[in-house]
């Protein structure tokens, strides 16, 4: 859903963020939309997967790349950047990178 707002309706991210809409801006939005859709389309397609060194590089490399994100929102929030709804995307980030931690905790312990 993310990646379609960024696609059709950047602004609106802008204006919940505070972040000023400039046309560099828009660029990296719609670029790391194309991204995001890329991961919604990949993430379903292997959810269901047996374990396997695949399944867990995709959760880690999920779980990295969305605390890195909520770092930097946190981030821009303190440096006055952007404004306090970035948290809410931070909140999300944070939630989906536990939420595939905690997934491959339990595929852990449960071939033990």
């Amino acid at each position: 859903m993310l990646s379609i707002v960024w696609l059709l309706a950047p602004d609106l991210l802008f204006v919940m963020w505070r972040v000023e809409h400039t046309a560099s801006a828009a660029l990296v939005g719609r670029r790391g939309a194309a991204l995001f859709l890329a991961l919604s389309t990949i993430l379903p397609a292997v959810r269901h997967e047996p374990p396997s060194p695949c399944r867990r590089a995709i959760s880690v490399g999920v779980s990295v790349g969305c605390l890195v994100l909520a770092l930097l929102g946190a981030y821009e929030l303190a440096a006055r950047r952007a404004g306090a709804w970035i948290l809410s995307a931070a909140a999300l980030e944070i939630a989906v990178a536990f939420g595939f931690m905690a997934a491959e905790r339990r595929t852990a312990s449960d071939a033990t």
